[in-house]
């Protein structure tokens, strides 16, 4: 924590400090809210996505289990997995979408439909943010897909048609790596250390990033957290990673300005509420416990630790 972006709260300065050994601080050239406001502009509406009667719902978590394992394989970035499921949803939230490519494609089942749909979000957001990815006929063969090119390449417009061609658009992911990229934890934040708080250190703040990726991974299997717009859903994540260090404020006054009043305090404390609870269901036999010992000694200790 001797680098990144610092903001004042007395002074309401925004300043970028240098490396570890350096003492020099530049103020910022753009203020912290001004960014989070402009990757608001770029989320998607999330109005029409969380719908418990679509025709893709039930196999929905299925499909985004293999999407991640598919962009594992082919050793995408974590960017490009969460961009391609939104694809993914956004397309699906659009009713004349299932009923058109079911015409289209009849003859093949609805679940190998899904499929050529899914694999072709990835393929898209391959690129748009990757340096390579492989081509159809390549990716046709590791997936062994009884599709054609063809029927790729009409997929991929039907699905960049859906969106209009606007592929630059804010992931609940995106969000919290700009959380993160900010820092969410402070120099007056305070974690419980066995018995009595102390002052948040580099432990606490690597294990509340793991928490936060931890999070962000998990609440992407689940289509109830569709009904949370993107920014929402990062703060319900940031929250529930703040919490399991056991950190005094849930919601510090350094976040409160970095947010600038763009989400609802009580909407986000829901959401975070709804990841923990996620959890429960997802993991019955297992508890989350909260990280407890922010001792500088042995900082090799899992970030989420469970327990049978």
């Amino acid at each position: 924590m001797n680098c990144g972006t610092f903001l004042c709260l007395s002074s309401g300065v925004h300043g970028i400090r240098g490396g570890e050994k350096s003492r020099t601080y530049f103020k910022a050239e753009y203020e912290m809210d001004e960014t989070l406001r402009i990757l608001k502009g770029r989320a998607l509406p999330t109005e029409r996505l969380f719908n418990p009667q679509s025709s893709y719902t039930q196999v929905r978590r299925p499909v985004v289990d293999w999407m991640c394992e598919l962009c594992e394989v082919l050793k995408f970035q974590e960017e490009t997995t969460h961009h391609a499921i939104c694809l993914f949803d956004q397309f699906f939230s659009q009713q004349q979408n299932a009923v058109e490519v079911k015409n289209c494609f009849n003859g093949h089942s609805f679940a190998q439909i899904v499929q050529l749909i899914a694999s072709t979000c990835i393929l898209v957001s391959a690129k748009t943010l990757e340096k390579t990815y492989p081509a159809v006929d390549k990716l046709i063969s590791i997936i062994q897909s009884p599709f054609l090119y063809d029927h790729f390449i009409h997929m991929e417009q039907k699905i960049l048609e859906t969106l209009d061609w606007n592929m630059n658009f804010t992931t609940t992911y995106d969000f919290v790596l700009h959380f993160l990229c900010q820092g969410i934890l402070f120099s007056a934040d305070q974690v419980m250390n066995k018995d009595r708080y102390i002052r948040a250190n580099s432990k606490a703040a690597a294990y509340a990033r793991k928490y936060c990726l931890f999070f962000a991974d998990l609440c992407q299997q689940e289509q109830s957290f569709l009904q949370y717009d993107s920014l929402t859903l990062a703060c319900g994540i940031v929250m529930a990673a703040r919490k399991m260090i056991r950190i005094k404020e849930k919601w510090s006054m350094e976040l409160e300005a970095m947010s600038a009043g763009l989400i609802s305090l009580s909407r986000a404390k829901r959401c975070m509420h709804h990841i923990f609870e996620f959890y429960e269901e997802t993991f019955p036999d297992h508890n989350l416990k909260a990280t407890t010992d922010f001792s500088l000694k042995n900082s090799k200790a899992s970030p989420v630790q469970q327990s049978s």
